[in-house]
């Protein structure tokens, strides 16, 4: 057997990206069970670090993480409107069974936390489904570019935690291959498709690697926050009380009933004192840390509010924040692309499993739901006060209600909502 002498830069490149892979999943994970609400078990592991005794605390935490993304993530006010020319009805059935809506806002968000994740169109139980797969069970090798996808693998985890079970499955436009636990090779069959049926999905485009990595400020401060909801757990048990104090008596007195009479020496003394605690300053560090952080973030710092009164729905918050708003924009304009590469997955995953085609000359366009101004009144009043000095026509005002349309859209809309209100106002007059 001829040995052969391995090159020390590809071994150093490849332990690199091992390590790289590796640090990004077990980040991904921490991510996910912080947004997930599985913060526990990470704070007994940081109270492990610093105390010999942690089992004494009462474990608590507090979940911005999971606020902080959802008010960042605001694509999907509510789920947009999908327009298919000429196979609508089919389109609606398969995205109604997908759940569509649902899922594209799932993303959404989980791009926020996450920096990057993989929506992966499959015919499951003979339907159109949409996964959502996150960096923690996938790897990836790209072209010339971070966007250009060669392949995809992912990893499938046994529900029975059994090593021996776990299985890899690795996707290109030509072939599936899968993959036993040690990585080698069980079986390999022609991809159908002959493309790859995933969509990647970034908070932004990527620059230099396919995964665009969030930092870790929000991680942190959630851990700190943490920390100090549970300080202050163990300061309530253990300053939150009065104890009784003597003073002149040598008598052990052991437990009070309400009710036991003392019997104390002449000139002795006896109260109940509260310790100093400072639960105060931890209340006041636990409120900046989380008013802080909504606004670094670029949210307002009443949406992290404990205070009812404060707090702003979603809609006001939008239509206030004009950092938030812009960011919006260009969300938008990442998933207009998202939604269009999904769609086209799914016509060719349809087309090639069922007889009820979608059209290659089917055009896909995706209207995102636009905030509206909570006085809706005001903004009519308004609207009818400069289209009465001329200042602007209806037209306008239906491309600012929604400026997904064009121009001629718009018109369209006018004129067929002239006819829709004519026909109804025959009707009550016939009535």
């Amino acid at each position: 057997m001829l040995w052969q002498k391995v090159n020390p830069v590809t071994q150093s490149y490849n332990l690199a990206l091992e390590k790289s892979n590796y640090e990004r999943k077990e980040k991904s994970k921490k991510l996910l069970d912080f947004y997930h609400d599985q913060q526990l078990a990470y704070v007994y592991d940081r109270l492990r670090k610093h105390f010999s005794d942690p089992d004494k605390f009462s474990l608590a935490s507090l979940n911005i993480v999971r606020k902080i993304i959802d008010g960042l993530a605001c694509v999907y006010l509510e789920d947009a409107k999908r327009i298919v020319t000429k196979d609508q009805p089919k389109f609606d059935q398969i995205q109604n069974k997908a759940k569509l809506g649902i899922k594209l806002k799932t993303a959404n968000r989980l791009s926020k936390l996450l920096g990057t994740v993989l929506l992966k169109v499959v015919l499951r139980n003979g339907k159109i489904e949409l996964d959502i797969l996150t960096p923690d069970i996938c790897d990836v090798t790209t072209g010339d570019s971070p966007e250009d996808l060669k392949s995809v693998t992912i990893t499938y985890f046994p529900e029975s935690g059994i090593r021996n079970e776990l299985e890899y499955t690795e996707w290109t436009a030509d072939t599936i291959t899968y993959y036993d636990y040690n990585k080698r090779i069980k079986s390999i069959a022609d991809n159908p498709y002959q493309t790859l049926p995933f969509v990647p999905v970034w908070d932004s485009l990527p620059i230099s690697d396919f995964w665009v990595e969030k930092g870790d400020s929000l991680v942190s401060v959630q851990e700190a926050i943490n920390e100090k909801i549970t300080d202050l757990m163990y300061i309530l048990r253990l300053q939150g009380f009065s104890v009784p104090v003597t003073k002149g008596s040598t008598a052990e007195i052991g437990i009070l009933d309400p009710g036991q009479a003392l019997n104390l020496p002449e000139g002795a003394d006896f109260k109940f004192e509260a310790p100093g605690s400072p639960i105060k300053s931890h209340l006041d560090t636990i409120e900046f840390l989380i008013r802080n952080t909504a606004i670094s973030y670029g949210l307002p710092a009443s949406y992290l509010s404990s205070k009812p009164s404060e707090r702003k729905s979603g809609l006001s918050r939008l239509i206030e924040n004009k950092e938030l708003a812009e960011k919006r924009q260009d969300d938008i304009a990442l998933f207009r692309s998202y939604e269009g590469q999904v769609f086209d997955i799914i016509r060719e995953i349809n087309n090639y499993h069922n007889i009820d085609k979608i059209s290659m000359d089917a055009e896909f366009k995706v209207d995102f739901a636009e905030p509206k101004n909570v006085n809706l009144a005001e903004q009519a009043t308004s609207w009818t006060m400069l289209i009465d000095k001329n200042a602007m026509s209806a037209i306008d005002v239906i491309e600012k209600m929604n400026p997904d349309l064009t121009r001629e859209q718009a018109q369209e809309l006018y004129f067929f909502n002239i006819k829709i209100n004519s026909s109804v106002q025959d009707v009550k007059q016939e009535n």
